[in-house]
């Protein structure tokens, strides 16, 4: 279907007219010049690197928001806020996103995604034992799921085996609208 629909988008900027595409409201517009607007379309990402913040843990097994610079980028109907993504369409998304923590040495880690400040769902986390020496584990994941407008989406870590704290060298959050 993608292959049909951008040769539909490539006949019609050769012969100079404009397309409107899409399904319902979700459309993608092709002017005469070739640029693309996207109508009820929401995506966006967040991400971080070779960050030193590291994320207070003061109760073992318990998940914390992520504490890093993250910065917003590829923003469509989505903002940043708090180290969060907020939403601003009603939809289903797909979620995807990878860490590269360290900090807690001989400690199993788990990582996941927090909607609305909730925890994360057990199948939809990453777990990793760090050794000791300053070990980088890394995890990710991916989610599909119905949110609302004003929904926001974090990472969450938790150290299971004790309270040190946790800090993520690199990161990646990703979501974008799937369905209406």
């Amino acid at each position: 279907m993608k292959n049909i629909i951008l040769m539909f988008c490539f006949f019609c900027l050769s012969i100079n007219c404009f397309a409107d595409i899409g399904y319902g409201n979700n459309t993608v517009a092709v002017d005469t010049q070739g640029d693309w607007t996207f109508t009820q379309m929401a995506y966006g990402e967040m991400g971080v690197s070779y960050n030193s913040t590291a994320t207070t843990i003061t109760t073992a097994n318990i998940f914390y928001q992520v504490t890093a610079n993250f910065t917003g980028s590829e923003l469509n109907n989505v903002t940043v806020s708090s180290q969060k993504l907020v939403l601003g369409l009603d939809g289903v998304y797909y979620i995807d996103f990878n860490v590269s923590v360290s900090g807690a040495n001989n400690a199993i880690v788990f990582g996941g995604i927090s909607r609305n400040d909730d925890t994360p769902e057990g199948d939809h986390l990453f777990s990793r034992k760090l050794s000791a020496n300053g070990d980088i584990g890394s995890g990710g994941g991916s989610e599909i799921h119905a949110l609302t407008n004003g929904d926001t989406i974090s990472l969450v870590l938790k150290n299971e085996t004790n309270t040190n704290d946790l800090t993520v060298e690199h990161a990646n959050l990703v979501l974008f609208k799937i369905a209406p």
